[in-house]
């Protein structure tokens, strides 16, 4: 009786440690002091270039703020064909949905967890256009030549943005590291519950 309590209390430890070790946190989150909105109908937008990763993720974000009360759109639900767009596409599909708040979500890059370094250095955008400035060499979710099994955990930074419409500005803007093992496509609905609740906390969304 004794060993199965103690084994029990070992598997509780083990996983206790793996989920401490494993999840989304964000970091330097910067805020423009003067906007006192809320988002009420989203635009959202994946900056990855894997097209099937964009998908769930811009359909995830979707759902969880359509469950809020939002009217949200995923870029990909308009724009079917593209992997990245061109930023004219998605400023003419902006308009089109009468969008007042653009939710941009970016890769930025993926590093074994030993080498890991923290998000911090990179800077936030100060208008939509800025997104597109730096997509082609960042946007990718696969590192080529490593597999996915050769570490026991990685991060993936992501910056994600939220602009006014009407200013076409960034209103707020967060970087967060995600810790995870096995395959990265299993982190996409953690990471934007992550991040919904995140802007349920910082009042931008009810």
């Amino acid at each position: 009786m004794r060993k199965g309590s103690a084994a029990a209390g070992l598997v509780l430890v083990v996983l206790l440690f793996l989920s401490a070790c494993t999840g989304t946190k964000f970091v330097n989150t910067e805020r423009d002091a003067s906007y006192r909105g809320r988002m009420n109908k989203v635009f959202v937008l994946g900056v990855v270039r894997s097209r099937g990763a964009r998908t769930l993720l811009e359909d995830e974000l979707v759902r969880l703020l359509a469950a809020r009360g939002l009217t949200a759109t995923a870029s990909t639900s308009l724009m079917p064909d593209e992997t990245v767009p061109e930023r004219e596409a998605v400023a003419a599909k902006v308009r089109e949905t009468g969008a007042d708040s653009v939710l941009v979500t970016r890769f930025i890059r993926k590093s074994t967890e030993d080498a890991h370094k923290p998000a911090r250095i990179y800077a936030t955008p100060q208008n939509l256009d800025a997104e597109w400035e730096s997509v082609t060499g960042s946007a990718a979710l696969v590192d080529p030549g490593i597999a996915e099994g050769s570490f026991d955990h990685w991060v993936v930074v992501m910056r994600t943005t939220v602009y006014s419409v009407a200013t076409g500005t960034a209103v707020w803007s967060s970087l967060s590291e995600t810790t995870y093992q096995g395959a990265l496509v299993h982190q996409i609905k953690p990471f934007a519950s992550a991040v919904v609740k995140k802007l349920v906390q910082e009042k931008l969304v009810p």
